[in-house]
């Protein structure tokens, strides 16, 4: 869906021609590119809390290692 990608990537302009054309016609549409963009939006606030919270917080440097080497056996299961 073109107005997804557009939240991830820039549209070509062939791409945009087809969802303005799109969006001037479907309602439906329209109300999901508002909910997207709103999504969009609280989770860059929340992204961005929780990275200055991790800032604030200081682990033993054994505690940090040891999450870090279970984030990456989630990432490869």
């Amino acid at each position: 869906m073109l107005v997804s990608a557009s939240l991830d990537r820039p549209l070509s302009r062939r791409e945009r021609i087809a969802m303005r054309l799109h969006l001037a016609i479907c309602v439906y549409c329209r109300r999901f590119v508002k909910q997207a963009r709103f999504l969009q939006q609280i989770g860059a606030a929340r992204s961005k809390a929780l990275a200055e919270f991790v800032a604030d917080v200081h682990l033993p440097a054994a505690a940090a290692q040891r999450i870090e080497e279970r984030l990456r056996r989630d990432d490869e299961s």
